[in-house]
């Protein structure tokens, strides 16, 4: 079997001879820490440009540490961005940050070390009259798909798992608002709230039509970060009431084009959530922070509460830091949610900085021994 073909199989709990072997990637302090530890300069951290296939980490690191692909899947992205995208300009900054104020009214102190990490500050939208002023800068077409038309195309004959990735209702509403605002938006002018989630459904739906037209991926794969370590951002009365109209309205256009996956990415402890959207069509969750799971249902257990649900992630990153012992406890639940079906096992989230890469060498050869059902 190909990885195509195990990801398809897995995700419809189907025989495989084994479980793709995938990873999301790496935090950059990793780099210098790893390099000194043996890993050799000839092999890339960071993919090549133009490598769409291994954008997150290299082709050469990814054959070294033995996996089929970092992160979930190849991703064709619709972009979340404003038409024109705004512009930006450094307020100041000190030895650890930029701050930086963009043309849109968003504003956010962002770190040198890692650009990934910002934190917030001001947020375009504040009132319905910036609303009204925005929405018009979200313009669909084929410009905000993340490959042209050839090469969308050219996927037909491929032999790895591919997601059609976009930003999601909740993810949207805090992009634009902030998350207290966002919070509270739900009941201080829940009219707003609808128009912005309808007209991003309408957004999404649209650029959905255009990609599906030439390429069927393995599932859509949502961002929405809506869940903290206590429980989701979102009450499931809210998302009941705004929220899963829109995804169903998703699942309607992606089963419509023959996809029948459609994966939440939810840092967090969401699992209240689960149930509910899934009225909405979602049934498959990533990554699982089992530092959010203390004291509560493992996987196995959630996945027996709910049989229809997909799992991908569930390796708890802080457990690589800690040495062997706690590595062998991560995995050891592998097998028995492999005979499940329906999981794909990987570290919760990007590799941390501060993990050996002897140890994190010995956690990948632990779990690929599992990946066949019936290895333990």
């Amino acid at each position: 079997m190909n990885q195509r073909e195990r990801f398809n199989r897995v995700m419809h709990f189907q025989p495989v001879d084994r479980v793709p072997n995938i990873e999301i990637g790496y935090w950059e302090a990793l780099e210098p820490l790893w390099r000194s530890q043996g890993l050799p300069a000839g092999i890339p951290f960071w993919g090549a440009r133009g490598d769409l296939q291994y954008a997150r980490n290299s082709r050469e690191l990814t054959q070294y540490l033995g996996l089929d692909a970092h992160n979930i899947t190849f991703q064709v992205s619709i972009s979340p961005e404003e038409t024109p995208r705004p512009t930006s300009q450094v307020v100041s900054e000190d030895a650890d940050s930029l701050l930086i104020r963009y043309s849109n009214g968003h504003m956010a102190r962002e770190q040198r070390s890692n650009r990934g990490i910002a934190q917030e500050l001001e947020w375009p939208v504040k009132r319905p009259a910036d609303w009204e002023r925005a929405r018009g800068h979200f313009a669909a077409g084929p410009h905000n798909i993340s490959l042209e038309r050839a090469a969308l195309e050219s996927l037909h004959d491929r032999d790895y798992p591919v997601s059609l990735w976009m930003f999601g209702f909740w993810a949207f509403l805090r992009r634009m608002m902030g998350f207290e605002a966002a919070c509270m938006a739900f009941y201080e002018d829940p009219d707003m709230v609808r128009e912005m989630v309808d007209f991003w459904s309408g957004y999404l739906v649209k650029h959905m039509d255009l990609a599906l037209e030439l390429f069927t991926p393995e599932l859509i794969m949502i961002h929405e970060d809506m869940a903290y370590n206590h429980g989701p951002m979102v009450s499931p009365a809210m998302a009941e009431e705004f929220l899963v109209p829109c995804y169903a309205r998703l699942a309607i256009c992606a089963k419509a084009h023959g996809v029948d996956i459609l994966c939440i990415d939810c840092d967090g402890f969401p699992d209240s959530l689960i149930p509910v959207l899934h009225e909405g069509g979602i049934n498959a969750w990533s990554p699982f922070e089992m530092v959010c799971r203390e004291g509560r249902d493992d996987l196995l257990a959630l996945g027996r509460r709910y049989p229809w649900l997909r799992m991908l992630g569930g390796m708890d990153k802080l457990a690589l830091a800690r040495g062997r012992g706690a590595i062998d406890s991560i995995v050891a639940l592998i097998p028995s949610l492999i005979e499940r079906g329906g999981y794909i096992p990987m570290i919760d989230h990007k590799v941390q900085e501060g993990v050996a890469l002897d140890d994190y060498r010995y956690y990948l050869a632990e779990k690929a021994r599992r990946l066949a059902p019936g290895k333990s």
